[in-house]
């Protein structure tokens, strides 16, 4: 028996949205998703003392000094303090309406295994708190990312992990799991879920960025160069003047040689007349005959 034409399209139909919900499943993350907005952090910006920044690139390292942010690794250089607050901030009063509830052997599927970021602060009461961003959703509007502070469960499993790790190594035995995973974040058991936040990506703009935007910008030398200024032109006119007074000293000068000069003549002409005077008195006394 044959399909008619309108049963033939209605079947294709099917066929085709079929497909786009399995895509759909495909690229969504095997995860249940909470509403609710959620804070990151429970901490205030001014409580940190310390912050790291871990990325594929470099590791920064910052230190509040004197109420100042100071780099000290990978330099020795005061910190730019917009770039530190910043992050901070996000952190701090950060947070998501989508949170997503996903088993830690989904956690790969989420990019934690090759992290974007890690960025770690110290508080003042020497708290510590994580921030671990993954990898982008898949149309890059979004990225994920998962808390550790310290007094969490999860952050105590992770820890007794790293702790174990590091005796295994100490002792040249073999704990690894089967598949080779030794992160420090992975949980105990993998039934177990995590939070997964989605967050905007002003977190990786945050994070990931020039050493040199990390540091504070040196101070121009606008400023002395302004000052030197003036003191050269103070120079040229103190020159002038001195040009101006020795030149009328030469004037000077001048003016009394001009005078020599006209009292010589006078000596010069008076001279005749007084030797006309002196051979008039001689004739004058020779008696005559």
């Amino acid at each position: 028996m044959k399909l008619q034409s309108p049963t033939l399209i209605l079947l294709f139909v099917a066929i085709a949205l079929g497909g786009v919900v399995a895509v759909t499943e495909l690229r969504q993350p095997n995860a249940s998703t909470t509403e609710e907005r959620q804070s990151l952090f429970d901490f205030e910006e001014d409580a940190v003392q310390t912050l790291t920044v871990e990325t594929p690139e470099h590791v920064l390292q910052f230190e509040q000094e004197d109420d100042q942010w100071q780099m000290r690794s990978p330099d020795e250089s005061p910190a730019d303090a917009a770039s530190v607050a910043f992050l901070l901030n996000l952190m701090a009063t950060g947070g998501s309406d989508r949170v997503l509830d996903v088993a830690s052997s989904d956690l790969d599927d989420f990019g934690f295994n090759a992290p974007l970021a890690e960025v770690e602060v110290t508080l003042d009461n020497e708290d510590t708190h994580r921030l671990i961003l993954g990898t982008y959703d898949f149309n890059n509007s979004n990225i994920y990312a998962r808390t550790i502070s310290s007094g969490d469960s999860g952050d105590s499993a992770a820890t007794n992990d790293t702790e174990t790790d590091e005796a295994d190594t100490n002792t040249g035995s073999n704990t690894d799991s089967p598949d080779g995973a030794d992160s420090p974040d992975r949980a105990d058991s993998p039934d177990s879920s995590v939070d997964v936040f989605v967050l905007p990506p002003s977190f990786d703009t945050a994070v990931n960025r020039p050493v040199e935007d990390w540091k504070q910008a040196p101070e121009p030398e606008t400023t002395t160069d302004a000052q030197e200024g003036p003191e050269t032109d103070s120079n040229s006119d103190t020159s002038a003047v001195d040009d101006t007074v020795d030149g009328e000293a030469v004037d000077s000068e001048t003016v009394d040689a001009e005078a020599v000069d006209t009292e010589t003549t006078d000596n010069t002409e008076s001279a005749p007349a007084s030797s006309s005077e002196s051979e008039g008195s001689a004739e004058e006394a020779v008696p005559q005959n």
